[in-house]
């Protein structure tokens, strides 16, 4: 049975305020964190008008969707052309954005031949501004952070030449997801995406 105290409780909504009218504005000081995000928010602001500027609104708004999660501006028309063609899911920020971004990352460091622990570095603090940027969603922080173990993981491998389980990976993600946000647990979203990402590592072997 749908709970829909516990899907909003898995969006990070823990109540509800009813406004009947302002009496008075106060100014609101921001810490460290809100002022990151701030700024992030702006640079995600930029991005989106940059895009605006070079394309029409209907291929501006779907190349936001997938450059960094923002669906706000897709018209119902193009939403209804993807479900259609059934590549919706492109739209949402995924694993795939993630891969892509790091292979770009690896792609650069190959051409000009920096030091690799270097590279693991560069792509780990790209990752995590990226996860900021495009909001923060259940399925980008897993794809994030394994990435990130993943990055942790080849340099430790450097040291000592051991290696870990990809699901030992996924495991100690959603670990970490569960104490940052415990209710994630209720978003089928999030099941989904650990869900897909154990059967490719499963039964990957069988088809490769």
């Amino acid at each position: 049975e749908f709970n829909y105290k516990y899907y909003l409780y898995s969006n990070n909504v823990y109540g509800e305020i009813i406004v009947n009218r302002i009496i008075e504005k106060v100014e609101y000081k921001l810490n460290v964190k809100e002022k990151i995000m701030k700024c992030i928010y702006i640079y995600r602001e930029y991005l989106g008008n940059i895009l605006d500027k070079h394309m029409e609104d209907k291929y501006s708004s779907v190349a936001k969707s997938i450059v960094y999660g923002d669906t706000l501006d897709i018209s119902e028309d193009v939403k209804m052309d993807f479900e259609k063609a059934g590549v919706s899911h492109i739209m949402a920020i995924s694993g795939s954005n993630i891969v892509g971004l790091v292979s770009v990352i690896a792609i650069i460091l190959n051409t000009f031949k920096l030091n690799k622990n270097l590279g693991n570095v560069l792509s780990m603090m790209v990752i995590i501004i990226y996860i900021m940027l495009a909001g923060a969603s259940l399925s980008t922080l897993r794809a994030g952070i394994m990435c990130i173990i993943c990055s942790l993981q080849r340099l430790e491998k450097a040291k000592s030449g051991k290696d870990n389980s990809t699901c030992i990976n996924l495991l100690i993600t959603v670990i970490i997801i569960m104490i940052y946000a415990p209710f994630s647990i209720y978003n089928i979203g999030f099941i989904l995406s650990v869900l897909a990402t154990l059967g490719i590592v499963m039964f990957s072997q069988y088809f490769t």
